[in-house]
């Protein structure tokens, strides 16, 4: 074969090949799980995931019970993996479910499903800073206590972040060494300490879960239907907010033990043309349950933010400077009754508005956990209770957008 050809002959079959896919580089598509089990046992709902996964049926403890329990979840294509720990949140018990192997287990007692992990060093020594111009602003003076070991300003960022992203979900881990903070985890933890270490490094905003949670009600507040007004079953009205709803939603372990689904009643203060977000808002009040984004899902629980990242940070730097002033107007003559001598530092310096905000917030019927660090204040809880929560701050001297103009960074 002349070498023209013979090269015309090899050019084709390096062109053929590349045009060919390269399926061995291909992730498989994920398989998806749409399920719906409003008072199923948790063996059917488990027979049901199995046999849409192809895997078998599920292996677990010899002695669990939970098999028979109630459960309530709606799954609207989840992932497979996802729709096993909705399933373990509705149960209470740990499902893993591993594609590879088409194994699906459920275990009473075990650690969370094996997740990609890493370990990651973040630089705060800009945060560090913050936190030690406060103390020697704000913080009241302290009486050490025997053996009392005292924290740096990196120890206290550490605590704060365990607070707010609570470790035993993913068993992470973390240290506080220098201006640096190290932390284990998987890398869905990892992301969110790196989320709310940037939200306090910016002064405000809210967490990526809190946006879901707005997420989740503005496609509730857009479904209405008609509504029958006085006391009624509970069930019928729950799969009447959800039928039509596009996400996942479950009632939590807990609060599956503190209901009767068969005779539980609810009381709809009116009836007629409602949207769903309205009636959600009853079914809530009935009861004192908490509505929160969990994985993607609407989960109903009775704690207000057990497990979820759902918070909003605020810059209270110019509201502390103008209390700062204001308890300083209010200083008197030493020894005249009725006086004060006091000022902002000794009256606690940021407890004086956390303390009154949790007040406030939960008098007018919202749930929230409160924590600071410097001059941050973040707001743990549902978008109603970081909404109530925003309110009171502004009757408190809360000015948006305030922090950078006058109180500093």
């Amino acid at each position: 074969m002349p070498k023209a050809a013979m090269l015309g002959a090899v050019l084709a079959a390096l062109l053929i090949a590349a045009a060919l896919p390269v399926n061995s580089q291909e992730k498989p598509e994920p398989v998806r799980v749409t399920g719906m089990w409003p008072g199923s046992t948790l063996g059917a709902a488990l027979k049901d995931l199995a046999a849409q996964t192809g895997c078998g049926l599920p292996q677990g403890d010899e002695e669990l019970a939970e098999f028979d329990r109630e459960i309530w979840l709606v799954c609207r294509n989840e992932t497979a993996e996802n729709a096993a720990r909705l399933m373990g949140q509705a149960a209470g018990i740990t499902v893993r479910l591993d594609m590879e192997s088409r194994e699906l287990r459920v275990m009473a007692d075990a650690p969370a499903p094996a997740e990609t992990r890493a370990l990651r060093t973040f630089e705060v020594a800009d945060l560090t800073r913050l936190h030690v111009e406060y103390v020697n602003r704000y913080a009241p003076a302290r009486t050490p206590q025997p053996d009392e070991r005292e924290s740096t300003a990196a120890e206290t960022l550490l605590e704060v972040v365990g607070t707010v992203l609570p470790v035993y979900e993913d068993a992470g881990s973390g240290s506080a060494v220098g201006e640096r903070l190290v932390v284990g985890g998987t890398v869905a933890r990892l992301e969110n300490v790196a989320e709310l270490l940037d939200l306090l490094r910016k002064g405000g905003g809210e967490s990526r879960c809190l946006g879901e949670d707005r997420a989740q009600r503005k496609r509730l507040a857009a479904l209405s239907g008609t509504w029958t007004a006085g006391e009624q079953l509970l069930r019928p009205v729950l799969w009447q907010l959800f039928e039509k709803f596009e996400a996942s939603v479950v009632l939590d372990a807990a609060l599956m033990d503190t209901l009767d689904l068969s005779d539980t009643t609810v009381v709809l203060d009116r009836g007629g043309p409602r949207t769903h977000a309205d009636v959600l808002g009853d079914v809530c009040n009935n009861y004192g349950l908490y509505v929160s984004s969990w994985r993607g899902a609407l989960r109903f629980s009775c704690e207000p933010t057990g497990g979820v990242a759902s918070y909003r940070v605020f810059d209270a730097a110019a509201l502390l400077a103008g209390l700062e002033k204001e308890y300083a107007r209010q200083k008197t003559e030493k020894d005249r009754e009725g006086g004060f001598q006091g000022d902002l530092r000794e009256r606690g310096g940021m407890a004086v508005v956390t303390s009154a905000l949790v007040a406030e917030v939960t008098a007018v019927g919202h749930a929230i956990e409160v924590c600071s660090f410097g001059t941050r204040i973040l707001v743990l809880g549902s978008a109603e209770g970081v909404d109530g929560a925003a309110e009171v701050l502004k009757g408190l001297g809360y000015v948006e957008g305030q922090a950078q103009k006058e109180g500093g960074k």
